[in-house]
């Protein structure tokens, strides 16, 4: 395993220990192979200021894994589409195929938890409920990860992702894919997809319970403001919280006929307003967005004031207001609640 010595900073967040850490008594700090964040390099500066430290290369590059990850996406985008359009109430659907072949695209998500960050660049809202089941069972399978859940478990919230929106299928396109704004009505249907898919799926045979459970469940809310049947949290599986976090990310960072891209930190405010306001569980919540925030390190962004800065530290108890330097200055957004992340300032612009 190849590794190149690195000036200790926080640009080595993300990237792999290639040494074991060791304090001046002896005592093992750091394990060789572990992933580094900030806690890591704050404590290598203490112990090691100065001093390099070895980081493992990596074995492949971003560009073959993503062309794998690509192909993958464009497969399993062809058969849940074939599902979707020729499902029927009457007729038990190829369920367990589907999952099959999703599974080695879970698996790459799960190994590079990373490759979901090109998801969201994806603009193609025609097939918008398609790439959404996708997308949230491939979050899913990452915030799995990210809670230390089992590897069943993590496949499972694949699974759950991918089929969670099948009601959909049963409900017509005109109001699924109408631009404007749904009338009561309308809005009603919409909601029965989670009791359509209940019923879809709760027919496969030998299916995971939690599977229907999730179709069901996903638009509940741990405070019971949900729907279809205001479940509270301690009747919610916390496999379907999870899918719930996943599938509220994805829906407000992803182009749809109604409504464009938001911008980058938008769906993670949200995500965190929803913690705070006990719709989301913030046990979820909080290390989803550490990790969504830890991949903007480094990164320039605009504030809500029109303002650019540099993020150099993300905070592990309030990882949505990270300190950012701007014009010389350094900036806790901790301390300057009215001040809030906006976008990031893309490299072409």
């Amino acid at each position: 395993m190849k590794t190149n010595s690195f000036e200790i900073s926080f640009e080595l967040v993300g990237q792999q220990l290639g040494q074991d850490i060791y304090s001046d008594q002896g005592i093992l700090l750091l394990k060789k192979g572990i992933t580094l964040t900030e806690t890591h390099i704050v404590l290598l500066h203490n112990y090691k200021f100065g001093t390099q430290v070895e980081i493992i290369a990596p074995t492949r590059s971003n560009d073959k894994l993503n062309v794998k990850m690509q192909k993958l996406y464009d497969e399993n985008l062809a058969e849940i589409k074939d599902l979707f359009q020729n499902i029927s109430l009457n007729d038990s659907p190829p369920i367990k195929e589907l999952i099959n072949a999703y599974q080695p695209l879970i698996d790459q998500a799960i190994d590079h938890t990373d490759s979901i960050n090109y998801l969201h660049g994806i603009k193609d809202y025609d097939e918008y409920t398609y790439r959404h089941s996708i997308n949230v069972g491939m979050i899913s399978a990452v915030i799995g990860k990210l809670l230390g859940r089992t590897t069943k478990e993590i496949s499972l919230l694949g699974q759950m992702g991918l089929l969670h929106d099948i009601g959909k299928t049963m409900v017509s396109p005109e109001i699924l894919n109408k631009p404007g704004k749904l009338d009561k009505d309308e809005w009603e249907e919409i909601k029965r997809h989670t009791i359509y898919g209940y019923k879809i799926l709760k027919e496969v045979p030998d299916l995971n319970i939690h599977i229907p459970a999730s179709a069901l469940l996903h638009h509940e809310r741990i405070d019971g403001s949900g729907y279809p049947n205001q479940v509270k949290e301690k009747d919610l599986p916390f496999l379907v919280q999870i899918l719930s976090v996943a599938d509220t990310y994805d829906a407000i960072s992803t182009e749809r006929i109604y409504q464009a891209k938001k911008p980058d930190f938008v769906g993670i405010n949200i995500l965190v307003e929803e913690a705070y306001n006990n719709k989301l569980n913030p046990a979820i919540v909080f290390p989803f967005v550490r990790y969504l925030m830890r991949q903007y390190l480094r990164k320039q962004v605009t504030l809500n004031t029109g303002d650019h800065g540099e993020i150099i530290f993300i905070h592990d108890d309030e990882p949505h207001q990270p300190l950012i330097v701007t014009n010389d200055e350094y900036i806790d957004l901790r301390k300057n609640r009215k001040l809030q992340l906006f976008d990031v300032v893309k490299e072409h612009a």
